[in-house]
This record gives structure tokens, C-alpha cells and sequence, in this order.
């Protein structure tokens, strides 16, 4: 067995628990609303594999997470792709987090975290002409140097953030995520009771910094751009699909009020009572 953040678990304890995920993913199937999601988790999935693929590695442009992580190691294993060095690290983190959290982890992210890598090496595969070229990942042959970027990495550094962005805002807007880093920020939560945004950025520029070996310092500047339109841009899609106002209104005649925005508006009023100087507000 293996002994994770403190917990002793066998072979047979972790394929139950995945056995149990796959199960609550597939519950649903056949529901609209399932399909749906599944539709926009795919579409996210492949809006940011074509930005990791087009736009970023090709650029050696290192946004962090796993994914920068894999782009600094195809530079020493040309060899190996990108996706493929996802899937060696997504792999054992998926597997802590259902170790972790159990029936907790969702099947959706398992689906999503499994899928992207594939994206991005399907996505490169067919955009070099050659091996030779696709282990170079040579911006000058991608897709013929239709798309060649090198001389303008800051266009590449948008347009590689716009499209992850809006990948994985989708994909978040579906009650998943894309594995990663984000694993590790939920077990050090869990685990340890820390922030989850202060871990996820202290991986993500532990990931800048190690690139310094393979990238020139350009490339890591173009990488933290990347990663703060790309923080933006997440945002932005995760709140368009959700836009909801509350409005807090102190007064001591709630019921004329209530009356006339609910007869204004359509929505819905909620009244409580607050204590305040000792005394009580109606």
C-alpha cells in the first residue's frame, strides 16, 4: 500500500474509489444537462490545447502549472511531448487527490485532466510536418510557418492566455478542473488548512524559475503575462455565465420597500433582523 499525507491505502482501496468516481460521472448519462456539460468540458479542453499547442510551446513560452513544467522538461527530453509529460505528472497527482478526498473528487475532473494532454498531443502531432520538426517544436514549420510567431512573442503570450483562459473557464464552469497544480493547492487545503491561491501561485512561480535552465529571461517575463491575462480571463468567463446582483438595504420600512422591488424587478426578498447597540432593527 501506499502511506498518503497519512493515510495507509491498499491497490484494491484506490480502484474502488476510482471505480466510484467513473460511476458518479456516468450516473446522469443521457440527461441534457449532462451532455451539456460534457459538450463544454470537451470544448474547453480543446480551446486550451490549441493554446498550448499554436501558441505556447512552440515559443517556449512557460506559463507554469503542469503543463510549463512539461514544456521545460521537453527542451532537456525532446523526445517526450508536452502532453505526455502531463499525463507523468497529472497521473500520480489525480490519484493522491482521490486518495485524498474520495467520492469528493469529481469524475468530471478526472475526465478533463485526462483528456487535455491527449488534445495537445493529437493537436501538435498534426501541426508539424515531421518528427524531426515536432520534437523541435519549430515555430518556422508549424503548419507550414503560417502562424510563426517569433518575432512577436508578446502577441503569442495573449493569444496563447486568451484561449487557456477561456478553455479553462468552461471547464470550471462545469463543476471540473483541469488537474494540475490545482490538485496540490486542494491537498495542501485539506491537509494542511493553507490557501489554496497562495499555493497555487508559489507552485506556479516555482515553475518560472526552474525554466530560467532551459528559456531566456524574455520568455519567462512572457510567461507571467500569460499567466496573469489568463487569471483574467478565467474570471471573466467563469462570472458572464453567472451574473447576479445582491443588493443589502438597511431601512426601517423593509415592507413598502420589498413591495416595490419585487413589483419593480421580479426577484426575489429576503427580510432579517439585525441587532445592533443593544437594540432591535425590524
Amino acid at each position: 500500500g501506499w502511506n498518503i499525507a497519512g493515510n495507509l491505502i491498499t491497490f484494491a482501496q484506490l480502484k474502488r474509489r476510482m471505480s466510484m468516481n467513473l460511476k458518479a460521472l456516468l450516473e446522469p448519462v443521457g440527461t441534457f444537462a449532462w451532455w451539456r456539460s460534457m459538450f463544454a468540458i470537451v470544448l474547453g479542453c480543446l480551446i486550451m490545447a490549441v493554446g498550448y499547442s499554436y501558441f505556447v510551446s512552440p515559443y517556449n513560452i512557460v506559463p507554469g502549472g503542469v503543463y510549463g513544467m512539461g514544456i521545460v522538461l521537453h527542451n532537456v527530453f525532446p523526445s517526450i511531448q508536452v502532453g505526455t509529460f502531463g499525463y507523468m505528472i497529472d497521473v500520480p497527482l489525480l490519484a493522491s487527490a482521490i486518495i485524498v478526498f474520495g467520492r469528493q473528487f469529481g469524475g468530471l475532473t478526472l475526465f478533463a485532466a485526462c483528456l487535455t494532454p491527449g488534445l495537445i498531443n493529437l493537436l501538435s502531432w498534426t501541426a508539424f510536418p515531421n518528427q524531426e520538426a515536432l520534437e523541435a517544436l519549430d515555430p518556422k514549420q508549424l503548419f507550414g510557418g503560417v502562424i510563426d510567431l517569433s518575432n512577436d512573442l508578446m502577441l503569442a503570450s495573449l493569444l496563447g492566455a486568451v484561449l487557456i483562459g477561456l478553455g479553462v473557464g468552461l471547464v470550471l464552469r462545469n463543476q471540473a478542473t483541469t488537474g494540475g497544480t490545482d490538485i496540490i493547492a486542494m491537498v495542501a487545503r485539506k491537509r494542511r488548512g493553507v490557501d489554496i491561491g497562495a499555493v497555487s501561485f508559489y507552485l506556479n512561480a516555482s515553475v518560472l524559475v526552474f525554466s530560467i535552465v532551459v528559456v531566456d529571461v524574455e520568455r519567462i517575463l512572457m510567461g507571467a503575462l500569460l499567466l496573469y491575462v489568463e487569471s483574467l480571463m478565467i474570471d471573466r468567463v467563469v462570472k458572464s455565465f453567472n451574473r447576479r446582483t445582491q443588493v443589502t438595504v438597511i431601512s426601517g420600512k423593509p415592507g413598502e420597500i420589498a413591495e416595490f422591488v419585487v413589483r419593480s424587478c421580479a426577484t426575489v426578498i429576503f427580510r432579517c433582523s439585525s441587532r445592533q447597540a443593544g437594540g432591535l432593527w425590524p
